[in-house]
């Protein structure tokens, strides 16, 4: 097993991939925090990772939906933020830091969206227009900063 390259084009922080080209196996080694571990065995519907600063919020939110999205094909997941900066500066860099680009089908930059190789679809929104997360028939998402996310956006998605 080698390092994955990660969709932002670095070693994957935590995938590794069989050395053989033809080989498609890819290997997740993350080991999650025993509060992480109880919150991915947890089936509830909506979950709320809380905590301070460096708790691994961030990485049980991206690694929960990694889950979802690699069972569900032609699913639509959801990455949000009140804001594009803190969406960027968080959870879409470590995700794109660590997720394999080699399960990635196609990137769409300039509407913030990818395509997996089962055609599932990620994709980032901020939350400054409500009226722009109208009808994304989604299948999951994760809110950053859900402190600072009005009820209404929530209901909204």
């Amino acid at each position: 097993m080698i390092p994955a390259i990660a969709i932002d084009k670095s070693e994957s922080d935590f995938y590794m991939r069989c050395s053989k080209q033809e080989c498609p196996t890819y290997l997740d080694t993350f080991i999650p925090t025993d509060y992480q571990e109880m919150m991915h065995r947890d089936n509830a519907r909506q979950l709320l990772a809380a905590g301070g600063y460096g708790s691994g919020k961030t990485s049980f939110d991206y690694k929960d939906s990694i889950k979802h999205m690699l069972i569900t094909p032609k699913g639509r997941s959801l990455f949000g933020a009140p804001t594009y900066p803190q969406l960027n500066g968080t959870l879409k860099k470590d995700f794109e830091g660590d997720f394999p680009a080699g399960l990635v089908k196609s990137i769409r930059k300039k509407d913030n969206e990818m395509t997996l190789i089962n055609h599932h679809e990620v994709i980032y929104r901020s939350f400054d227009d409500p009226h722009k997360l109208r009808s994304l028939n989604l299948s999951s998402f994760s809110i950053v900063e859900a402190s600072g996310t009005k009820y209404r956006i929530f209901l909204q998605i």
